[in-house]
């Protein structure tokens, strides 16, 4: 006889399969925003460096 199987059978996978795909999903978020917040500080940091002393003075 085949052993039964009931739904409890399919709830431990079910939830590593999601939390792999939270965790993966998470991971590429954080680093997508980490570049955009470290390129627009690299922007800021340029502009302030690049700015004349005294604008006024030409």
């Amino acid at each position: 006889m085949a052993p039964k199987f009931n739904p409890r059978d399919f709830v431990m996978p079910a939830a590593a399969f999601t939390m792999a795909i939270t965790v993966i999903l998470y991971t590429k978020t954080t680093m997508r925003r980490a570049k955009y917040e470290a390129e627009v500080e690299r922007d800021r940091r340029l502009e302030l460096f690049n700015r004349p002393a005294n604008p006024s003075a030409k």
